[in-house]
């Protein structure tokens, strides 16, 4: 059975380091999140996006994150959201 996924939602997160945990050698992250992204855009044009947020940023960026949010479906059969 094919399964479908109809996206509904995007985040965009950037991770950043933001100082040291309570044992001084572990970097304490912190992540700015950008919500309302295109479904229709593509990982490439994300990851660029990300980068380029990321680099006006002082703090090291840790990663790109992208968090999605969708329903799933059999193929040919709707699904009730």
């Amino acid at each position: 059975m094919a399964i479908t996924a109809d996206i509904l939602n995007r985040t965009l997160s950037i991770a950043v380091e933001d100082g040291l945990m309570a044992d001084g050698s572990t970097p304490k992250l912190k992540s700015y999140n950008f919500t309302g992204v295109s479904p229709d855009a593509t990982l490439e044009n994300l990851y660029k996006a990300g980068d380029a947020l990321g680099g006006l940023m002082k703090p090291t960026v840790d990663g790109v994150r992208l968090t999605e949010k969708s329903d799933l479906g059999a193929l040919g059969q709707e699904v009730d959201g």
